[in-house]
């Protein structure tokens, strides 16, 4: 075993050791799949998110990112919960705290360790936090592969868990990307009940109740566009998947657990106010919405309902 053989498998060993669930090695050359985002783009599916135009060089060439780059460090954290949600339900990333927060942390802890390995070292930790197509280099890391829901699905895991990246300076094994076992399935896009996976491997945002009731910035959501009884994204793709049900785990991060008033949601968003929303959701990925987005979510699932 070489010393870059040598470094790696102890980076990985202590990435595992603290808590990740996934981890995998790639460069930072070319996105070969960028030409999907562009395709993406140029039909007008990812919607109003006007930041996923900017810097396309960027999500094409990660390098430019950090141009010292010689290896990307992918990560996966499991998040998934078999917690019941009785009548509002919130996608399952969003149950516990921000993982922006919590996951960074957990990156940093790893960019430190692998400092006392190795001098001038240098690194870029980011967590959905940059222009990054991070299921494409999650991919070519070995981490899984982009299903038809385009999610990243883990043959071990499943699809539910967080990606994070390390950007270093130094020259480590790169993995290689593993086989598509989607197979002739095609339960996530008979599921959905928007019809947002246009086709295999394309979804069209304009159409996902996750971009309506978390993205979105309009005042209301669009008449045609049935939410069900999600106040705060979707999961029913994931949960219909083959591989979520099963290989999903229930994690044991104490991050990712559910506040106990979600089990009653409904009770707590009648009596909302922007002082309760604030308090309630300190420290939540829940609060990308705002309080004026989730009561304009709950106001278009009370019409649904009347109807």
């Amino acid at each position: 075993m070489n010393n870059i053989e040598k470094l790696t498998n102890q980076i990985k060993n202590y990435a595992l050791e603290i808590g990740f669930d996934l981890v995998g090695i790639t460069s930072p050359e070319e996105i070969e799949e960028f030409k999907y985002f562009k395709n993406s783009l140029d039909n007008g599916y990812l919607s109003g998110m006007e930041y996923l135009y900017k810097y396309q060089d960027k999500r094409k060439y990660p390098k430019l990112l950090f141009e010292d780059t010689k290896s990307i460090i992918s990560l996966g954290l499991n998040y998934y919960t078999d917690f019941k949600q009785k009548n509002l339900k919130i996608a399952k990333y969003a149950l516990g705290d921000d993982y922006h927060i919590f996951m960074k942390e957990k990156i940093n802890l790893l960019l430190e360790y692998i400092k006392t390995l190795k001098n001038n070292v240098e690194g870029k930790v980011y967590v959905d936090t940059a222009p990054i197509l991070e299921r494409s280099l999650a991919k070519r890391a070995g981490l899984g592969w982009i299903g038809k829901n385009t999610m990243l699905i883990n043959p071990k895991i499943g699809s539910y868990f967080y990606i994070g990246e390390l950007f270093l300076n130094i020259e480590l094994k790169y993995d290689n990307p593993i086989k598509n076992y989607c197979g002739t399935c095609n339960e996530c896009i008979k599921s959905c009940p928007t019809n947002a996976i246009v086709e295999p491997f394309v979804l069209n945002s304009n159409l996902c109740i996750s971009y309506h009731t978390i993205e979105s910035k309009d005042e209301k959501i669009p008449d045609n566009i049935d939410i069900k009884d999600n106040l705060f994204g979707c999961d029913i793709c994931q949960d219909v998947c083959p591989w979520n049900k099963k290989f999903a785990k229930v994690s044991k991060l104490n991050q990712v657990q559910a506040r106990s008033f979600f089990s009653n949601l409904k009770d707590i968003i009648t009596n909302l106010t922007q002082e309760k929303f604030s308090t309630l959701f300190k420290n939540s990925a829940i609060k990308r919405a705002k309080f004026k987005g989730i009561m304009r979510n709950y106001k278009h699932i009370q019409k649904f309902n009347k109807d």
